[in-house]
């Protein structure tokens, strides 16, 4: 099941699809913050099974340029999950964006298809479908936006500083 959440939303220079929160200028005053994107890196992948080892990569050297050492696993596994789903079941090359902004680390995986994922619950037996049943347990958000060209399927993991939050 998708979660409608209030969220902060990424801002416009960070790159990211139309924003899918609360309807009117009202909801949205009360919802949504406007903040400043510290960091952003996209990818246009080959619609072919060696873009999901190859985004593994991809995330692992960007988030270590960036300094976010401890959030490579989960952000290294969910986008390769989101990846692959795009493959799957999407159309087109996917696009991979990631972004850093006021503790917030966020990726998105846009595509030219328009059906939008569903979380399935899935049978011991059954051996693929549990990709979005991860990124629910692992993110702190995750949603799925229309784009003009199609969809983005996005999560965001919580990036604050531990260190200064423990000191302060």
């Amino acid at each position: 099941m998708l979660r409608p959440r209030d969220r902060v939303r990424p801002p416009a220079h960070c790159g990211h699809g139309a924003y899918a929160g609360p309807a009117g200028p009202a909801a949205e005053a009360a919802h949504v913050a406007t903040v400043t994107c510290d960091r952003r890196a996209s990818w246009t992948l080959p619609r072919d099974v060696s873009s999901t080892p190859a985004v593994r990569r991809l995330v692992r050297a960007q988030l270590t340029a960036w300094g976010y050492g401890e959030h490579i696993e989960p952000a290294e596994l969910l986008v390769s999950e989101l990846v692959t789903n795009a493959l799957r079941h999407g159309s087109g090359e996917p696009v991979v964006t990631l972004s850093a902004w006021d503790g917030v680390l966020r990726a998105e995986v846009a595509d030219a298809g328009s059906v939008l994922p569903q979380v399935r619950h899935m049978s011991e037996e059954e051996e693929c479908g549990r990709g979005l049943l991860l990124v629910e347990a692992l993110s702190r958000d995750w949603g799925v936006e229309h784009t003009g060209e199609g969809k983005a399927v996005w999560f965001e993991l919580d990036a604050r500083d531990r260190t200064a939050e423990q000191l302060g």
